[in-house]
């Protein structure tokens, strides 16, 4: 099994990364800043720096997963960060959606 992670610098995906770290499932992790991560999840883990807005990076981190798991929380409380964050769910749903449609 192939499981794509967002937001495992944040506070439940870093948990949810710690709870599977050792299952034997690969497991890519689209992050914004690499240099938050560990060095033993760099290790275990494909990395791909960038976000859901990004259409080349998404597609590359989405390429063969079975499971994506959408954890992405912008810190802010305004209208913009909810806005972000209501288009950066409806990218990702709109790319899995596509990708499932063309098998």
């Amino acid at each position: 099994m192939k499981i794509l992670l967002t937001g495992v610098t944040g506070f439940v995906g870093r948990r949810l990364l710690e709870a599977i770290f050792d299952e034997e499932v690969e497991i890519n992790l689209l992050v914004r800043n690499p240099n938050k991560l560990e060095q033993k999840v760099k290790e275990r883990c494909n990395i791909f720096a960038g976000d859901t807005f990004n259409q080349e990076i998404l597609e590359k981190a989405l390429k063969g997963v079975d499971v994506a798991v959408y954890l992405i929380h912008m810190m802010g409380q305004d209208e913009d960060y909810l806005n972000a964050e209501k288009n950066s769910a409806k990218k990702l749903f709109k790319f899995v959606k596509n990708v499932r449609s063309k098998k």
